[in-house]
């Protein structure tokens, strides 16, 4: 720091600029100012197709399914918007995020982005729309990824008809774009499909050659004889008769003339196509998922061989549901709270819950047993563990006998109408309830203090029963013994009440 103007020197000061920009990568390709796709599978095996060439690896029956069980596994999650602060503002532009995304398709588009996981980058159009002065999402379009490339400055562009090299420039805050899997900070990410490509291939081909094998060796070659001198009528007659033989179960042929079934010699095993095809197809399950038994445990699988595989699989989760929250947050999270809220410093976030629900009655138990004990546990403890919010100061708090007054109400058995039966509270236990509810412990204190503090006080002061009815007669001469009965009855009523509502 410099001495007279707290100023940072120059030869301290780090650099902020970005120094290995695409301009300078000798690797990246582009045409102007458009970037060309880096992937190296794409440029020797693409054909012009480009991105197409994966596109169409989601076409094959285990990718598609695999894929299916991985994007499910991430869109199936609970999640929940993060307020930028515990500001009530910050609460406020959170609520609005959470149900603008509840109010549209957002686990379709989440899915759709989902292929990038293959493709490398995939585009999702956002709709939006206005509604009662607010921007919303209407919906969101997944949209091919063979349609869009990357300027120099990572900006999508769309290919159209006028424009198939460099495409037209997109409007800004329209186009979601999940860039999954990349190291180098390409636009175009990098998806498995560069991997699962060759061994889609060999599983085609494989395939190809299984179908020829079984054309071959699956029935015997057909051969004809006639005698020599035959005409070329009764050649082709015979041809006719050897054709027939593949779906016919009786032909006729002139007497002189023989066919006969010439079986090929196998020197291969049967199943060779079968087990490679079966090993190729748990390789591309395997990549996707990172694990096979979950989704095949075959013969010699296990349940403790599948629970493990199972916990790797999980990073993948994880690791999608992070890639994706990160990119859903920088984009299509912060354009809806800028359109609607300006000047918005701390923005919310979006978070997937990936981790599954910890089962927590063993612990309760654990819990109580130790209260029970006499062990010192902090509140705070508990708070932390069972994930419960601590209630602030002036918040109702719910008691037990409340929990079970609502427990018993919900218990109540229904009607053939699946509604609640009938009450059968007597009318004078509901009128004690309604009491309870409507009189607070002060008023009920105001009335101890009042009309029955002089009984009190005779109660207090009286040495047995019977000097206390007697005090209790000469006091109030006219008052017959009935009536004393009643204004005592009457007190540990009143006791009893007030001792239930401030318990």
């Amino acid at each position: 720091m410099s001495d007279e103007n707290n100023e940072i020197d120059d030869s301290k000061k780090p650099v902020t600029d970005e120094i290995a920009t695409v301009e300078k990568d000798i690797y990246m390709d582009y045409i102007g100012r458009t970037l060309i796709n880096p992937d190296k599978t794409l440029k020797t095996e693409g054909g012009g197709k480009g991105i197409e060439l994966y596109e169409d690896l989601l076409r094959d029956p285990e990718i598609r399914q695999a894929m299916q069980t991985r994007r499910l596994a991430v869109v199936g999650r609970e999640w929940e918007i993060i307020p930028g602060s515990e500001k009530a503002t910050d609460i406020k532009i959170a609520d609005y995020v959470k149900e603008v995304l509840l109010s549209c398709n957002f686990d379709n588009g989440r899915k759709a982005l989902l292929s990038a996981i293959v493709l490398g980058y995939k585009p999702a159009e956002i709709m939006w729309e206005y509604s009662e002065g607010s921007i919303w999402i209407n919906r969101f379009i997944g949209k091919p990824s063979r349609r869009f490339t990357f300027d120099m400055d990572n900006n999508l562009r769309l290919i159209t008809l006028k424009n198939m090299i460099e495409g037209e420039a997109v409007p800004s805050r329209k186009f979601q774009v999940f860039a999954w899997g990349s190291e180098n900070g390409s636009p175009f990410g990098y998806g498995l499909g560069s991997s699962l490509y060759w061994m889609d291939w060999f599983a085609k081909n494989t395939l190809k050659f299984w179908l020829i094998f079984a054309d071959k060796f699956g029935q015997p070659t057909a051969v004809g004889k006639y005698p020599t001198g035959a005409t070329t009528e009764q050649q082709g007659k015979l041809l006719d008769a050897i054709d027939t033989i593949q779906t016919e179960a009786a032909i006729a042929i002139p007497e002189n003339m023989i066919i006969e079934l010439l079986e090929a010699a196998r020197t291969g095993s049967m199943d060779t196509y079968e087990r490679l095809c079966n090993y190729l197809d748990k390789k591309k399950t395997k990549l996707i998922l990172g694990q096979t038994l979950t989704s095949d445990v075959g013969e010699k699988g296990s349940y403790a061989a599948s629970k493990t595989h199972e916990e790797v699989r999980q990073d993948f989760i994880t690791a999608d549901a992070d890639e994706l929250c990160e990119s859903l947050n920088d984009q299509v999270i912060k354009w809806l709270v800028d359109y609607n809220f300006p000047n918005v410093k701390r923005y919310p976030r979006i978070w997937i819950r990936t981790e599954d629900e910890e089962d927590l009655k063993p612990l309760a138990e654990r819990d109580k047993l130790l209260v029970d004990m006499g062990v010192p546990i902090t509140k705070k403890y508990f708070y932390d563990t069972y994930g419960i919010p601590e209630p602030q100061a002036g918040e109702e708090i719910v008691s037990g006998q409340q929990t079970a007054d609502v427990g018993a109400r919900a218990s109540r058995p229904k009607n053939g109408n699946g509604e609640f039966a009938e009450d059968k509270t007597f009318p004078d236990q509901i009128a004690i309830d309604n009491l309870i509810d409507s009189i607070t412990p002060e008023q009920l204190q105001e009335q101890l203090n009042g009309v029955l503090k002089p009984v009190i006080d005779l109660i207090k002061t009286g040495e047995s029963y019977g000097a206390i009815m007697e005090k209790l007669s000469t006091s109030y001469p006219e008052m017959d013994s009935d009536a004393v009965e009643q204004m005592l009855s009457r007190a540990i009523f009143i006791s009893e009440l007030w001792g239930r509502i401030n318990v």
